[in-house]
């Protein structure tokens, strides 16, 4: 991995999430997640709501490898709810359930603020929360999973028009149409899964044309890229080596996945 990772001025980021994945923990209710953001400031942290559980995903390898898709994904109604706290400027959130913490910053007025910066933030919220845990008198967390995804939205616009402006940008995303004549690509959905130094964890690519239903409308590719690994009590596995592993590799990935020309329009900075 690189010692110094690319930096961007203006990244099609749009979200960001920092989640530790931990043994579901015994008696943990909603009113604990409820109590939880009582403790913090409510200038702040404006509203507090229900969501369903999140499904929790491992990586697993050699012959424990098990096929399935990834992301988030919610688990049916009958389970204890997932409470999302969110600030009032409605950039950031934290989400609690019994098997998870997770910190999300989104996309709304401001620029994306760097992991730099989000980083510190995740880890003085989840050291918050654990210590809340114990004086609750709940069982310690037994970390199991980190995971670190960032969205990208790559609008309709200066850098595209049609399909056929997508290579220019990702090549992957690239259709051969020797022999189609007149057939022309309108949609795109590719997925790699890629391991990280064989047992350290993977990461899951997802590139995907999608319709916005947000306030910008419009069409874009959205470029998902999700890195998930193991936590355990050996060097190089505990939650802070796996969550800036998995920053590295995305980093990483995007950059190289990504054209000078679509750099020259994010702002990509010179060494």
């Amino acid at each position: 991995m690189p010692t110094t990772l690319p930096q961007y001025d203006a990244p099609p980021v749009v979200e960001v999430v920092l989640s530790a994945q931990f043994d579901p923990v015994p008696g943990f209710t909603a009113a604990h997640a409820g109590r939880f953001w009582a403790t913090l400031d409510h200038q702040e942290w404006t509203t507090a709501e229900e969501a369903p559980p999140i499904e929790d995903a491992f990586e697993r390898f050699g012959d424990e490898r098990v096929w399935a898709s990834p992301g988030l994904r919610l688990i049916p109604g009958g389970q204890p709810a997932r409470i999302r706290i969110i600030n009032s400027d409605d950039d950031h959130m934290l989400q609690i359930q019994p098997s998870r913490f997770v910190f999300n910053w989104r996309r709304r007025v401001g620029e994306y603020p760097s992991f730099r910066v989000l980083f510190p933030q995740f880890l003085g919220a989840f050291e918050r929360f654990r210590t809340h845990c114990l004086s609750a008198g709940l069982e310690p967390l037994a970390l199991n999973q980190w995971e670190v995804i960032y969205v990208n939205h790559i609008p309709r616009g200066d850098l595209w028009k049609t399909p056929d402006d997508w290579s220019a940008i990702i090549p992957c995303a690239s259709f051969p149409t020797d022999g189609l004549k007149g057939h022309k690509p309108e949609a795109v959905a590719c997925r790699w899964d890629v391991v990280l130094d064989e047992i350290r964890g993977r990461l899951h690519v997802d590139l995907r044309f999608v319709r916005l239903e947000s306030e910008q409308r419009g069409e874009a590719l959205k470029l998902q890229l999700l890195a998930r690994g193991p936590v355990k009590n050996e060097p190089g596995f505990d939650l802070e080596a796996g969550l800036n592993l998995g920053h590295e590799t995305i980093v990483t990935a995007f950059d190289a996945m990504t054209t000078p020309i679509a750099h020259r329009v994010w702002r990509r900075r010179e060494h």
